[in-house]
Order: structure tokens, then sequence, then C-alpha cells
């Protein structure tokens, strides 16, 4: 394919512009997931989040963080599209302002905002679950599954 054929190079960028749409798809069918999962906490909470917001963790602050952060992407991924669909010619590769805007800007505002609002901050969270089974979010991020929680600590977390 390095031989720089116009068929090849056409396929080529039908298959980029395919894969973001597709992309941008599965992100916007999960963010309108993370929004009804938001709605229908704000209506009935858990018992197991009100116990969490009662002890200084504000669940809806993450949720919003996500939801901001997935949003930026979002757009950062459908100026991408644009941008491909657009070709080599188009105004938006050409013009160097909008990679900074629409790429730079976006991504910088999405590390900034997940960091004043770390995710990593769940994985200090005592453990949870319930009917027989304990999750616990390790130190590490990893995820580990017992039947008791007494076998599962912050450094032992099943190998995940």
């Amino acid at each position: 394919m390095s031989s720089g054929e116009k068929s090849n190079l056409s396929l080529g960028e039908n298959i980029l512009v395919a894969g973001l749409a597709i992309q941008i798809v599965f992100l916007a069918c999960f963010i309108i997931t993370l929004i009804l999962f938001y709605i229908r906490m704000r209506r009935g909470p858990t018992e197991e989040s009100l116990t969490r917001r009662s002890n200084g963790f504000q669940w809806q602050k993450h949720l919003t963080a996500i939801c901001l952060s997935s949003i930026l992407i979002m757009v950062r991924s459908i100026v991408r599209f644009i941008e491909y669909v657009q070709g080599s010619g188009g105004e938006l590769l050409n013009h160097e302002i909008y990679l900074y805007l629409f790429d730079g800007a976006l991504i910088l505002a999405t590390i900034v905002l997940l960091n004043c609002q770390h995710p990593g901050a769940i994985s200090s969270m005592p453990q949870i679950g319930g009917k027989g089974q304990s999750v616990l979010l390790g130190g590490n991020g990893g995820i580990g599954l017992s039947s008791t929680a007494s076998q599962l600590t912050p450094g032992n977390n099943g190998g995940c």
C-alpha cells in the first residue's frame, strides 16, 4: 500500500472516516448512558450513594467531570471527522490554528478537568458490594472480586 496509488489512498481515507464515525456513535451512546444514569441517580439515589455522600464522597462531581471530558473528546472527534471528510485541501487541515483550538485546547481542558476532579479518588474508596460478592477498587486502580471482603486488600486486588 505504500505505492501511493489513488485507489489505495482513497481506501485509507474512507477507512479512517468510517472509524471516526464509529467512534463518534459509540461515544455518543456512552454520553447518553452517562447522562441517563446521572439523572436516575439524582431522582432515586441508592442507599450506598447516600452513605458515601455523608462520608464526603460526592459522586455527582465525578460523573460531571467524566461527562464534560467525554463531551470535549466528542467535539474533538467531530472536528477530526470533518477534517478528514474535507480532505487534504480542506480548511481545517490547511490552517494550524484549528489544530491548536480543536485538538490541543480540548485535550488540555480535558486533562485539567480530570486532574481537578481526579478519578483516582474512586480507587481509594472502601469496599463496596453485595449478595456474597465484594468489590474493592485497589490502590493501583485494579478491581478484585471475592466472596468475602477479608480476602482483598488494596495491594491484593485479585491479580487484575
